[in-house]
């Protein structure tokens, strides 16, 4: 898991650029990534993985595979623009005031970073420059920390992309299966003779070739996606922060 989490003082004097949120520059190359990789991957389902599907089975894998997809996007994206900034420097932002009773109810602690009280359970990150209330990590692939207010869009991203690329794999390999049957004899499959026709371009092997390789960067995302997330069940049920861990 990716974090950068620090309670050291820091001179006031020092000026920071303080991020509500992981659509605020400065961008990474982890984050751009995660832009491109899942519209490439449901591109590539529906251009050269679909096509060579039967109508019957054509429709509803790519149904299954594109709401997966749709909603892995869309958490991914709450995830990102959830601002989890502890909730006192965002009453201090809207310029609330605290009484003692106040501070003491919420168990506030004093943070010098953020020059403002904030809970307990808050952690500074020296990447979005403020306190996060229930720290778990920062996200590079979200560009976002990812604490109290957005930990579960974030565990259903890593459910719903899970989801996605278990579909996407499964169907895939039952194309490439297809593809091969009645080699031995000489004889031409189905799913070969749609990669022939694909398109009218007669380059079926060139088809499934992109499949295979597709296949290949869906299964390895599965495996480091799966151990994720088995990891996240197991902080859960220990209820444990990644930070706490």
């Amino acid at each position: 898991m990716d974090q950068d989490a620090d309670n050291s003082p820091l001179l006031s004097s020092e000026k920071v650029h303080v991020r509500s949120h992981g659509c605020m520059k400065p961008y990474n190359w982890m984050q751009v990534g995660t832009w491109i990789l899942l519209p490439l991957l449901l591109l590539q389902f529906f251009f050269f993985a679909s096509p060579l599907l039967p109508l019957a089975a054509s429709i509803p894998c790519s149904i299954v595979v594109f709401f997966f997809g749709a909603l892995t996007a869309y958490k991914a994206i709450k995830t990102t623009i959830t601002d989890p900034a502890d909730s006192h420097l965002q009453k201090k932002k809207q310029g609330a005031n605290f009484t003692d009773e106040e501070k003491a109810e919420e168990e506030a602690r004093y943070c010098h970073h953020c020059e403002s009280n904030v809970n307990n359970n808050a952690v500074h990150c020296n990447i979005c420059h403020k306190c996060i209330e229930g720290y778990d990590h920062h996200c590079k692939w979200l560009n976002n920390c990812i604490g109290k207010k957005n930990y579960q869009l974030f565990f259903d991203t890593l459910v719903s992309l899970n989801l996605f690329l278990v579909s996407q794999s499964a169907v895939l390999i039952g194309i490439i299966v297809a593809f091969f049957v009645g080699w031995d004899d000489g004889q031409t499959s189905s799913t070969e003779q749609r990669a022939i026709d694909w398109f009218g371009a007669n380059q079926p092997n060139v088809v499934i070739g992109l499949n295979l390789g597709f296949l290949t960067i869906d299964l390895i995302s599965e495996w480091l996606i799966l151990q994720l997330l088995f990891f996240h069940l197991s902080l859960r049920r220990k209820g444990l922060t990644t930070y706490q861990y």
